[in-house]
């Protein structure tokens, strides 16, 4: 009879270190996988964190929702999804000789020495991997330059919350090493541990539990039909191969070729026509100007009507403005503003800025709160556009009312072979990995015909149709 991986096998890691278990797994009913189970009592901890919870009060897809309206699921669920895949991974792949390897529990009373640690640190990484997200998730990032990896770094080394629940494991580098994993650059590298290697690949890379959560799981909350992924399939064919010189690597067996080739053709698909969708991008815009103006007023010492309600932002922007890039991910002040910001913050907070006297800021809210989506022109110059509308509103506000989108679509392009997936057969031969590219003429194709399209000029300009009003 076949496993039924829906189910949490309890007795595949006995008699060695463990954390407390709980007495029954905690369970989560989800859309995706029918369910997830938490099996250990300090990830069930973890969950209930204040950093946790708020990832529920952070849209997966950010502005998505305003053209696909059943996109409304969190950074919450998407977090608990990519935690499941990280447990089936483990679940199916307990047998495989490399796999045991680096996560099953060996007899060792020391839990730095037992591989036990290994997986604690794949499920744990996988779940609190989100947690440094900034409201409207990348939105936010693009505003105000910051990077949601080395926020959730600091945030598993210093948040007092978080850092006492990882602390039961007993082990004061288990938290370095779970920053680590989610950002190498903050820590000093730690290229001689080939376990840690592995389990940052398993969830950031090319083909990683992180993408196969978010592109099954957008999909069905978007209702498009480009999203079935064969999960399962991608999970079970995942092999790690020890090479001659000792370097550990990730590769998936010929039989999943077909299945890897459905995931980024789905992946193309999804950037095209949802994440890079016309009107998504439209509305977008309309935030990103919303936050210029606020920034500027900022600095102009404009007196904001509703001061009080957007302290938290200020606060954020001027800690922001005492610190370089690398400090700010080491200040507590910086960690403490930025996660009292999230999208019901943001939400409210253009409800009310509607009402300033700051007639930009007025438009610009109004336009956002009532999906007053900005128009786009790829013939015209953004010179031309700007000439047009400098006529009826002035140089000095145009910036505000014109955005050029200068991104281009990602899918499995040149610059995914620096992390190439590697294909061989189920039975090596002299243990050689061929590159994704050269076993299937298909996403060949597709690379080649991306390399094209970014070459070509496909430059959006977004602009307020209504500037005439002014």
């Amino acid at each position: 009879m076949s496993q039924n991986y829906f189910y949490f096998n309890h007795n595949n890691f006995n008699n060695v270190p463990k954390l407390k278990e709980l007495a029954k797994p905690v369970v989560f009913r989800d859309l995706i996988y029918g369910y997830i189970y938490f099996e250990y009592e300090f990830l069930e901890k973890l969950i209930n964190t204040k950093c946790m919870q708020r990832l529920r009060r952070i849209r997966q897809l950010s502005c998505v929702n305003i053209v696909f309206h059943g996109a409304e699921h969190s950074r919450f669920t998407h977090s608990l999804g990519v935690y499941e895949l990280a447990r089936r991974f483990l679940e199916m792949n307990s047998k495989d000789p490399e796999v045991k390897n680096i996560f099953n529990p060996e007899t060792s009373k020391d839990l730095k020495k037992s591989k036990m640690r290994n997986k604690y640190l794949l499920l744990t990484a996988a779940l609190l991997h989100d947690i440094g997200h900034g409201a409207y998730s990348h939105i936010f990032e693009d505003i105000f330059q910051t990077e949601h990896d080395f926020v959730s770094a600091r945030i598993i080394l210093k948040n007092t919350e978080i850092s006492d629940i990882l602390d039961e494991v007993h082990d004061r580098d288990f938290k370095k090493d779970l920053a680590y994993i989610l950002t190498p650059t903050i820590l000093e590298p730690k290229k001689n541990n080939k376990d840690l290697q592995i389990i940052r690949k398993l969830i950031s890379s090319k083909l990683d539990f992180d993408r196969l959560d978010y592109l099954v799981r957008d999909a069905f909350y978007t209702g498009v039909i480009y999203g079935y992924i064969d999960t399962d399939k991608l999970i079970r064919s995942i092999n790690i191969l020890t090479t001659v010189d000792g370097e550990q690597k990730i590769y998936f067996s010929a039989s999943s070729v077909t299945a890897i080739e459905n995931y980024f053709i789905n992946y193309y698909h999804m950037y095209k026509q949802v994440y890079g969708h016309a009107k998504v991008l439209g509305y977008t815009v309309i935030l990103k100007q919303i936050f210029l103006r606020i920034k500027d007023l900022f600095y102009e010492k404009y007196c904001f009507k509703f001061a009080n309600i957007l302290q938290p932002l200020k606060d954020f922007l001027q800690e922001k403005e005492k610190l370089d890039q690398t400090q700010q991910h080491f200040s507590d002040n910086y960690i403490k503003f930025y996660l009292e910001i999230d999208d019901f913050y943001v939400n409210g907070l253009i409800v009310h800025l509607q009402k300033e006297d700051d007639i930009v800021l007025k438009y610009l809210c109004h336009d956002f709160l009532n999906r007053q989506i900005w128009c786009y022109q790829e013939k015209k110059s953004k010179k031309e556009l700007e000439k047009e509308m400098e006529k009826e509103i002035g140089k000095e506000l145009i910036k505000y009312f014109i955005f050029e989108d200068k991104g281009s679509l990602k899918s499995y392009k040149q610059d995914f072979q620096k992390d190439a997936i590697k294909i061989c057969e189920e039975i090596l031969i002299d243990r050689k990995l061929q590159k994704l590219n050269e076993v299937s003429p298909l996403l060949k194709s597709l690379i080649q015909s991306e390399k094209i399209a970014n070459n070509d000029n496909d430059n959006k300009i977004f602009f307020r149709k209504k500037y005439k009003n002014f």
